[in-house]
């Protein structure tokens, strides 16, 4: 039994030196709130000299609230091992917690609650006030989940975390990695030199010594997916067999399949919007309050129809990433429109997610909620050539 006054001058590792070789397992019931003290605790039975790694065993509740002690502690281990590191992860990590507590969790919350002000609601206004902090918001949330009944809490959870890890994966796939920096095995061979800033003889300093501008050979790293695996893609998800050549794939035949699939989600969704307005609006007393979800649906639906009639599977497009001094472009295809059915939120855009495989990056599609989506709508595609090729020709935009 280890608490705070055991986290110093005590070793309990498997030391060469001790007689007893056995491997240690500790047993964490309450992390420490000073990360410091928690690794120090940790290191008690992890230490230089020992002939076999121990384990560690970080015991949580079986409730949706203890998922916030866990990525609280993530976060705090992660940035720990950034300070010392320069990476997030280290051999002592909270490998099976999904660290929500971050910027890619503050916008995956952030999106939520501005297209469900009914969960804002629930949440009493957690949006209001001042909000402090790069995930001010990621933790008044979380803080306020427990009020919520448990299977909601469940829910919220589960969507927190698999849109937080689908915003990070979309986002290295489109060549950023917002929490750590990557290392790439470039194979990189100078081809051209040039001095951009001359040395300071008067200063003797690393940081006054010539500045060269540096143009490189390197490979790439991810392997671009094919033409072929793009159309076998799209049409398995459209529970087409899959063809052995490019000429096999009937273009016409599979734009066609597409959009009636795209207009039978559309008959389901109305069908099931009447059955929600009956729902809900026998819930509601006041007028205003009657008005303003009548209006909030109408938007949902028209949003809705919009993006799965312009962007049907198959369909190119183009995607913006908005960043702090430019503007990404990555490019890319629809490959799956799918229904999700998310108790907690709002109908309509909360229960789609619109898959996209991008290009050139490999690694399989990124799903998107359709509240995720903005599009400009700036027109149609003219024109197949190069549909699943270079996705170069006649691109929607996606923003």
């Amino acid at each position: 039994m280890l608490n705070r006054s055991g986290a110093t001058g005590i070793s309990l590792h498997a030391s060469e030196k001790f007689s007893d070789q056995r491997p240690r397992h500790m047993i964490v019931a309450q992390a420490e709130r000073d990360i410091n003290q928690m690794m120090q605790m940790l290191g008690r039975a992890n230490r230089f000299g020992q002939v076999i790694e121990p384990k560690f065993t970080l015991v949580m509740a079986d409730v949706p609230a203890e998922k916030r002690l866990g990525a609280i502690l993530a976060k705090k281990m992660a940035s720990l091992n950034a300070n010392t590191t320069a990476g997030r992860d280290s051999a002592l990590s909270v490998g099976n917690v999904t660290d929500f507590m971050n910027t890619a969790g503050e916008e995956v919350i952030t999106e939520l609650l501005e297209e469900n002000p009914e969960l804002d609601a629930m949440l009493s206004y957690p949006t209001r006030g001042s909000l402090d902090g790069d995930t001010a918001l990621i933790q008044r949330v979380t803080g306020r989940i427990p009020l919520l009944p448990l299977s909601d809490q469940e829910e919220l959870y589960g969507i927190i975390e698999t849109e937080t890890e689908a915003l990070i994966k979309q986002k290295e796939a489109m060549g950023e990695n917002i929490l750590a920096a990557d290392k790439l095995d470039l194979d990189a061979r100078t081809v051209a030199m040039m001095e951009v800033v001359p040395a300071d003889a008067n200063v003797v300093s690393e940081f006054t010594e010539t500045v060269v501008l540096e143009v490189v050979d390197a490979k790439v790293i991810n392997k671009p997916p094919s033409q072929l695996q793009v159309m076998n893609l799209v049409r398995e998800n459209l529970e087409q067999p899959k063809v052995k050549s490019i000429e096999e794939n009937d273009l016409g035949a599979i734009q066609a399949i597409a959009q009636q699939q795209g207009s039978e989600k559309l008959q389901a969704l109305q069908a099931a919007m009447t059955a929600y307005r009956e729902r809900v609006f026998a819930q509601l007393k006041s007028a205003e309050t009657l008005d303003k979800t009548e209006e909030k649906l109408n938007q949902q639906s028209d949003a809705v129809q919009k993006l799965i009639e312009q962007f049907p599977v198959g369909e190119p497009v183009q995607f913006f990433s908005l960043g702090l001094e430019d503007v990404k472009v990555s490019s890319g295809v629809v490959v799956d429109i799918a229904q999700k059915s998310r108790a907690i939120l709002a109908l309509l855009k909360n229960q789609y997610r619109m898959s996209f495989q991008y290009y050139p990056q490999s690694g399989g599609s990124r799903p998107q909620y359709l509240w995720r989506i903005r599009s400009p709508a700036t027109g149609t595609a003219d024109g197949d050539a190069g549909v699943y090729g270079e996705f170069t020709q006649s691109l929607r935009e996606i923003s």
